[in-house]
């Protein structure tokens, strides 16, 4: 944004070619901005060494930083340096004059078809009245960004083409150049070995014919990171059709390892004329079952001759073709001779929001002790 910025004259005591420490800084003038802030932003408190370069450069960026709360003509009146009687350390005096702050009387927008302009500046948290304060205006330009980028526009920029001055009040016009209208035509995938492509393209919850909405492909990449099919997910990519009004979404994944088997066998010999037994401990786990994303997984754990574990856990995404994950899991331990366990469980995952989901068990358990 544009900011009406002077740096006055400014007047050297002496001049030296050696390094020197800053012994003092003296800051007059300000308000708006502690002292302590503005000699940070100079970077030069005492002890450090003095460079007359980077002192412009940060005095420039401390004007900004009154641009930015809404002090458009802060000037420095003077900046007197001065060096010590050894010629080691030097201490400069700057002069501010921060001036009124800057009012937004009025922001016009140019450009805009999709919706009103009145529409468009409800969201708006710079207001006619209030302090200007760049920040704020820029996060409401990316508010709108993110507006027409949920809803086909992806290709949407906003430039602010005019801020006019009445006094200390400002006129501020933002232009929308709002782009093409592109639906999904569709999806391609690449990098998938196992994975069905569905599989990957329904976690956007994009149909062809829909708006395009860069929110959607946010999140569902988010999912496929989340969900241990894949090491990498790339950004999703637009390619756009011959007409420009279509977009096929292209994503590219990189698949993980999606079976295990860990297994551990051995043999306890007899004891006291006992005859010997096998032990083993043995674990199956299938993530991708089919290419579906289904998840399968099974356990044997046996100790002794009286002493063995079964487990086994099936997990299906998406019931009947809706976001619906059911899991269900089954165990039964033996425990030499002092119980037998049973369980069952069902647990389901849906979707409250686009952001948010339900979660529900169920649970069956057993316990026999031994007669």
């Amino acid at each position: 944004l544009p900011a009406y910025l002077f740096l006055a004259p400014v007047s050297l005591r002496a001049q030296h070619n050696q390094d020197l420490e800053v012994d003092r800084v003296v800051i007059r003038g300000n308000q708006a901005i502690s002292t302590d802030d503005i000699i940070t932003a100079l970077g030069f408190e005492s002890g450090n060494v003095f460079d007359r370069h980077t002192l412009d450069q940060n005095i420039n960026r401390m004007l900004h930083a009154y641009a930015d709360q809404g002090y458009l003509w802060t000037e420095i009146t003077s900046l007197d340096i001065q060096f010590s009687p050894d010629s080691s350390a030097v201490s400069f005096t700057l002069h501010i004059r921060e001036g009124p702050v800057a009012r937004v009387d009025h922001i016009e927008l140019a450009g805009n078809v999709q919706w009103e302009a009145y529409d468009l500046l409800a969201e708006f948290d710079s207001r006619p009245g209030g302090v200007f304060d760049a920040a704020l205006l820029e996060r409401d330009i990316d508010r709108l960004l993110t507006r027409y980028d949920q809803h086909g526009f992806p290709y949407c920029r906003i430039e602010v083409s005019r801020i006019q001055t009445k006094g200390e009040r400002l006129t501020i016009q933002l232009t929308i150049h709002e782009g093409p209208f592109i639906r999904v035509d569709g999806f391609r995938v690449e990098g998938n070995k196992v994975t069905k492509s569905y599989v990957i393209t329904r976690e956007f919850r994009l149909k062809p014919g829909e708006p395009f909405d860069q929110r959607r492909l946010n999140l569902g990449r988010t999912r496929l990171l989340r969900s241990g099919l894949f090491t990498g997910v790339n950004v999703p990519e637009l390619d756009v059709n011959s007409r420009g009004d279509g977009a096929i979404i292209v994503v590219h994944v990189q698949e993980d390892r999606f079976s295990t088997f860990d297994g551990i066998m051995g043999y306890a010999p007899g004891v006291n004329g006992n005859g010997g037994f096998l032990t083993g401990n043995f674990t199956l786990a299938m993530n991708n079952l089919g290419g579906a994303g289904r998840r399968v997984e099974a356990a044997w754990i046996h100790r002794d001759p009286l002493s063995s574990d079964i487990r086994l856990d099936y997990e299906e995404p998406w019931m009947f073709g809706i976001p619906l994950t059911v899991a269900m899991n089954f165990g039964h331990l033996n425990q030499d001779t002092t119980f037998t366990a049973t369980q069952f469980g069902l647990s389901i995952k849906w979707p409250l929001t686009m952001t948010v989901d339900g979660y529900g068990r169920l649970g069956w358990r057993r316990i026999i002790p031994d007669s």
